[in-house]
């Protein structure tokens, strides 16, 4: 079989090798190497940009978030003031306005107890009146007519029965 196996390399085709290698290592340096790694440098700054943007927008929804809770638990306390102040109020008006009916009831009791008494003197005058009237009339009849016994029974009856008669 014949391998021939060279150990000492070709002078002009290593010197070409490398001229060559070395002129391609160049090329792609210019035109791959630095825009692919430019290329990877803008993406890495593009997402070192996004993360960072995003860690500054996750902080301030933390704080708006923060700001927000805050916000209700005093709006919270402020609508348990305002309710509470409204239903002192409220109670307050409920017992004026207790006081003042019992005042009002109080005084229109008295007024109609007042005018009760006064029917009752009218009343109780109108009857002395009567009564006097009465008696007049009956003294006059006993002295205008001479009477018996018997006679003063029978005009005491007749008056009792006119005065029957006149309150029916």
């Amino acid at each position: 079989m014949g391998l021939d196996i060279h150990v000492i390399p070709n002078l002009p085709e290593l010197i070409a090798q490398l001229v060559a290698s070395t002129i391609l290592y160049f090329f792609l340096r210019h035109f791959l190497f630095k825009p692919v790694t430019e290329y990877l440098a803008k993406r890495k700054a593009y997402i070192e940009e996004g993360v960072r943007k995003t860690e500054e927008a996750e902080e301030k929804i933390m704080m708006i978030d923060k700001e927000y809770d805050e916000k209700m638990l005093e709006a919270k306390k402020e609508s348990t003031a305002i309710i509470s102040g409204a239903r002192n109020y409220g109670e307050e008006i409920k017992s004026k306005a207790v006081e003042e009916s019992k005042l009002l009831a109080k005084q229109e009791y008295d007024k109609g107890i007042k005018q009760l008494e006064n029917e009752r003197q009218k009343a109780m005058k109108s009857l002395n009146d009567e009564i006097v009237y009465i008696a007049l009339e009956a003294a006059e009849k006993v002295l205008r007519e001479k009477t018996d016994s018997e006679k003063d029974k029978k005009m005491v009856q007749d008056m009792i029965n006119d005065l029957e008669k006149s309150y029916e």
